[in-house]
């Protein structure tokens, strides 16, 4: 085979794959990202501002006991409200909060944390098992 007939197929493939990602392939993404695919279907909508709610005080709850389970090594006071706390949609929260935590030396030392955590939703906001922690941090080091 001649090298310009090697340059003439590869050519050829190479604006057959470009014209295959243009008409066929960005088309198909572009329907799928349009589509209800990628919509949440739940009634709860994001709020960027701090709030409130019985929700949020639920979130705030599940959020410490998670956090004094997988720290039973030392004791930690949590206190009565959080610092921050956002509604961030589909029944997600972030909250964010301060705890003393005591060592088993005696120290105590203030720390904040922030927990991830999502109800799930048409269930018993109070028991714990209808709630999932996605992630703590700010507590990595105790």
């Amino acid at each position: 085979m001649s090298n310009k007939l090697k340059f003439l197929l590869i050519s050829v493939f190479f604006v057959g794959l470009i014209l295959i990602l243009k008409y066929v392939i960005m088309p198909y993404a572009q329907n799928v990202a349009s589509s209800d695919l990628f919509l949440d279907g739940s009634s709860d909508n994001p709020n960027p501002m701090n709030i409130s709610n019985n929700m949020t005080d639920a979130a705030f709850r599940h959020c410490n006991r998670y956090i004094r389970e997988e720290m039973d090594d030392v004791t930690i006071n949590f206190p009565n409200q959080p610092l921050h706390a956002w509604g961030i949609g589909s029944y997600s929260y972030v909250i964010n909060s301060e705890v003393e935590v005591i060592g088993k030396d005696g120290v105590s030392k203030q720390e904040k944390y922030v927990c991830r955590i999502k109800f799930d939703e048409g269930k018993d906001p109070e028991n714990y098992d209808d709630w999932s922690v996605y992630g703590v941090d700010g507590l990595d080091d105790l």
